[in-house]
């Protein structure tokens, strides 16, 4: 390679570093919301202290929250899915089965209860997460296992959340907002690996938030 292809490499990778920094990273983890959307303050910010990563995403579904909020309760493996891209996930063995209706038996959840996202004999049991808050028809937050005590509940402790929102635009039609809150300090090879997965991450929850307003909005003829 010569000096002057080297050259045009290095100011290649850094404006696709810029570009990815200042516009496309910013646009899918903040994908959909408003500003009032991405620096409110919703239900479960305060479950675990000292938060150091957040996204917060959003998508306007044509039901009320009373009908957004079945699909929700029922998330989970072995239970109604994650209604994102099953055979991805099934590709590393989740077996998640995203279900089109609302199935009854998996309309309780209580605080403390665990949601798998995987058989619970893969990645060594730890593949769960724990219901941190529930308000009916407003707000299911999920903890992710770890180390940090939790404000509200002293049986619990995790590294971050997973929140689902409801918020009501007028008598038909619904916001729903997704935060993800981290408290993991990030070292060079965990940035990286954040890097990496985020959009991951952001093409499979995209994709959820169009499975359960498809399933809502059909469900409920809007």
């Amino acid at each position: 390679m010569t000096k002057k292809m080297l050259m045009a490499l290095v100011v290649f990778l850094l404006i696709a570093g810029l570009l990815y920094g200042l516009v496309i990273r910013p646009w899918f983890l903040w994908w959909g919301a408003t500003n009032e959307e991405i620096y409110g303050t919703w239900p479960g910010d305060d479950i675990i202290p000292g938060m150091k990563t957040e996204n917060t995403r959003a998508i306007t579904i044509n039901a009320k929250p009373s009908e957004i909020w079945p699909w929700l309760m029922q998330m989970g493996q072995g239970r109604g899915g994650l209604y994102s891209y099953d055979w991805l996930e099934n590709l590393i063995g989740l077996d998640i089965h995203s279900a089109n209706n609302i199935i009854p038996e998996f309309q309780n959840l209580d605080v403390g209860e665990r949601i798998w996202m995987a058989p619970k004999e893969k990645f060594d049991g730890k593949a769960y997460d724990t219901v941190g808050l529930i308000e009916s028809n407003r707000a299911l937050v999920l903890i992710t296992p770890g180390y940090v005590q939790t404000a509200t509940n002293s049986n619990i402790s995790g590294n971050g959340i997973w929140s689902f929102i409801l918020s009501p635009v007028d008598e038909h039609t619904t916001r729903l907002i997704i935060r993800g809150r981290s408290v993991e300090d990030q070292g060079f090879f965990e940035t990286l690996v954040l890097h990496f997965a985020e959009p991951i991450h952001f093409i499979m929850e995209r994709k959820m938030m169009l499975g359960i307003k498809e399933r809502a909005e059909q469900t409920y003829g809007s």
